[in-house]
């Protein structure tokens, strides 16, 4: 507690002066409480405008190669896992806009984020043979190479943008599984379960893509739009006294659980294989160019 409210600020915004003002933190942090996956080895997979996973440690250390390590945690003698890959609901956002971009041409109307899912939900999974690269802004981890690039592989003139569509997804969730090899050799152990949150969670068919690529149950919080707000609040109670970290984690719902398919898991084990190939090969490309 850092104090309490300051006469003038309490009166700009009609609250008391008395009300005390907590430390806040940033997103990774209250993401964490948010999650209510706070035990060790217990990890959050947020799916924002970028994408972290973690979990919580009991030791400090770091992975130079694949740009993940560890940051001091909420509890005295743990430490959270911290990593992020740089584009995840931004890339969503980014293909949005550009069909919005076409559809102005012609006078229309974008189309909006239900409309684009739904019709990506039409699309088997695979997505008739399309493969998105993630790379708009380069990547963090596990691939510290900021010349990334993204791209549609495989693409053919009787491809929909639907099947576009569930490519960006399918492609994000990839880039997700890369990391999490990264992130369980780093921990030293298997993730069975994942809690997601962030504004891609709400979108059914992207939690169960994870759910398959990664081919782990995933576990979505209640509101998972609001995760990092909820993790501040709870961050309030703790610092007021008013709840543990463990009984503040406890505060936190599971909406719904996403099991992985064998069949498609599979499936998504070989495009994953491929996926890696891809980035090195376009590697040695732009290395050319």
């Amino acid at each position: 507690v850092l104090g309490t409210v300051q006469p003038s600020v309490a009166a700009e915004f009609g609250v008391a002066s008395n009300v005390p003002v907590v430390c806040g933190a940033p997103d990774f942090f209250a993401a964490h409480l948010g999650s209510g996956a706070t035990d060790w080895s217990e990890p959050h997979l947020a799916v924002s405008t970028t994408s972290w996973l973690t979990c919580a440690g009991p030791y400090k250390k770091s992975d130079p190669l694949h740009l993940v390590g560890s940051l001091p945690g909420l509890t005295r003698g743990t430490y959270l896992t911290i990593n992020d890959q740089s584009s995840a609901g931004y890339c969503l956002a980014w293909w949005r806009d550009r069909l919005g971009e076409a559809t102005s041409w012609a006078g229309t109307e974008p189309p909006g984020y239900d409309a684009l899912l739904d019709a990506a939900a039409a699309v088997a999974p695979g997505s008739d043979g399309v493969t998105f690269l993630p790379w708009l802004r380069g990547e963090h981890t596990p691939v510290d190479d900021p010349t990334a690039r993204a791209a549609f592989v495989d693409l053919h003139a009787t491809h929909s943008t639907a099947a576009m569509t569930r490519a960006v997804l399918e492609g994000v969730a990839l880039n997700g599984r890369w990391l999490l090899q990264s992130v369980e050799a780093y921990v030293g152990r298997e993730l069975p379960v994942i809690r997601i949150l962030g504004g891609g969670a709400q979108s059914d068919l992207w939690c169960q893509i994870y759910a398959d690529v990664l081919g782990r149950p995933i576990e979505r919080v209640r509101d998972p739009v609001f995760g990092q707000l909820r993790g501040a609040a709870l961050m309030a109670l703790v610092g007021l006294g008013e709840r543990s970290t463990r009984e503040a984690s406890a505060c936190v719902h599971v909406e719904r659980r996403f099991d992985p398919s064998a069949t498609t898991s599979t499936l998504y084990a070989d495009r994953f294989a491929e996926f890696t190939r891809l980035y090195r090969a376009l590697r040695r490309h732009r290395r050319r160019t």
